[in-house]
């Protein structure tokens, strides 16, 4: 009868205690789980903010040279050409671009910017000015470091984010940062300039011209995003991996020391005590009635 009843009681606690050890040990998967996506989270937030500081040091130094930049363009474009003036030179640039021609002045221009692109001022792959004169109402490529792309339109994306994101200073006073930039995954293949590009972009218009003026330029950003995104998968590695083993070794420990605890917990309460009432209650079957319970 003892045995009997004890074994089956047992077999019962045992059966209490896997149960209560499958909950908890589900208990902390979950808090394992979430712990590691909002650690992954936080992560990811560190990288794209070491992303935008990378990306806004380069805006600071193009911004902080634009003007003295344009000013030098322009200073250069009316002593090397014969008569120079802001009409005169829009004048030539409809001129060329209705055919599709380089102008005195815009060689002038093109030689500066590609001195530029190949000094890598900036780190630009391609600088260009763009204005809608002498092209309709789509704005068009009127200087480039790169001659291949001379009245070449611009992309939809960049029409898009000059005409509703850039902003400039048409009145040549300093008014603080005047330089809009995006960062661009994709690249442009129409100007062909392929992965991450910074594009700044500059409004101005020259004194008593008709068309505002856009300076542009297209920095490529691969090389340094890789190298932030490779030193953050790597130190990313060895933290998770190293938060994996934290939490597997506690997960582990807590279930053993619950292991135990309920263990003891459930033969000190539950098992021992009725393992005594059986054994009391087979003395008095056996006819002993002094047994005390």
């Amino acid at each position: 009868m003892k045995n009997k009843y004890g074994s089956g009681l047992r077999r019962a606690g045992s059966r209490v205690l896997f149960k209560i050890s499958v909950i908890l040990l589900s208990v902390l998967i979950v808090f394992s789980v979430v712990s590691f996506l909002f650690f992954r989270r936080s992560q990811n937030r560190l990288i794209q903010r070491s992303k935008d500081q990378l990306v806004e040091y380069k805006v600071e130094l193009i911004d902080s040279a634009n003007n003295y930049l344009i000013n030098a363009i322009n200073m250069i474009q009316k002593l090397t050409v014969p008569d120079a003036s802001p009409q005169s030179i829009q004048k030539d640039i409809e001129e060329g671009a209705s055919e599709e021609s380089i102008t005195p002045a815009q060689r002038v221009v093109n030689d500066i910017l590609q001195s530029m692109v190949e000094n890598r001022l900036f780190e630009y792959d391609l600088a260009v000015f763009t204005t809608t004169a002498g092209s309709g109402s789509e704005m068009a490529i009127v200087n480039s470091s790169n001659d291949e792309f001379m009245y070449e339109q611009l992309p939809p994306e960049l029409v898009g984010f000059i005409s509703g994101e850039v902003g400039g200073n048409p009145e040549g006073e300093d008014e603080g940062s005047q330089v809009s930039y995006m960062l661009v995954e994709g690249g442009f293949p129409e100007l062909s300039l392929d992965g991450e590009y910074l594009v700044t972009a500059y409004m101005f218009k020259p004194d008593s011209a008709e068309s505002d003026f856009y300076y542009i330029g297209f920095t490529p950003m691969h090389d340094e995003l890789a190298a932030i995104n490779s030193f953050y998968s790597s130190e990313r590695n060895n933290i998770n991996l190293m938060l994996g083993l934290i939490l597997g070794g506690s997960i582990i420990v807590l279930i053993i020391i619950t292991f135990l605890f309920l263990n003891y917990l459930i033969r000190r309460k539950i098992t021992r005590p009725i393992d005594e009432l059986s054994a009391a209650a087979g003395h008095a079957m056996e006819g002993d009635i002094d047994v005390e319970v």
